[in-house]
């Protein structure tokens, strides 16, 4: 996991023995762990750090892992985003995979789990992918917002 042990990594939980038997782990495996334990407070970290990978629990007091995860994904499309939580819903799996998740883990989490998720991050951050295709040096398509600009402009399909 080279490119992980380089990079950044925001963990967001509000259970206090999970976050910190989670993070003794993380603070290993990356150069800087940034912790939260909420949604607003992640936020404002990401905000803050711009951290390659982000772990996040569903279920937070004042902003939820998935509606926090929708607006970091408008500010940055290609942060890997790990989803952690007890719930089998659903309908929060269906809401996670407009997201472009790496991975939805179900609680409780396991080292061997975790550790999974970190190595497919580590894959993404070493091929380095391009999210746009340019037709030329003002018009390209996003292909994780979808959407075609020209010359900063959002083009309507």
């Amino acid at each position: 996991m080279k490119k992980v042990n380089n990079s950044t990594i925001l963990y967001i939980e509000d259970d206090t023995i999970t976050r910190d038997n989670i993070s003794s782990y993380l603070k290993r495996q990356c150069k800087q762990l940034y912790i939260a334990s909420n949604g607003e407070e992640g936020l404002e970290l990401f905000k803050e750090h711009k951290p390659e990978i982000i772990i996040t629990d569903i279920e937070m007091p004042k902003l939820n892992g998935l509606d926090m995860s929708r607006k970091i994904r408008k500010l940055s499309p290609t942060t890997q985003i790990i989803i952690t939580t007890a719930y089998t819903s659903n309908e929060y799996l269906l809401q996670a995979v407009n997201l472009h998740l790496v991975q939805y883990i179900v609680k409780p989490i396991s080292l061997p789990k975790l550790t999974n998720a970190l190595k497919d991050c580590d894959e993404f951050l070493e091929e380095e992918i391009e999210t746009k295709k340019y037709f030329n040096k003002n018009i390209f398509y996003d292909i994780y917002t979808k959407e075609l600009v020209n010359s900063d402009e959002i083009i309507s399909l």
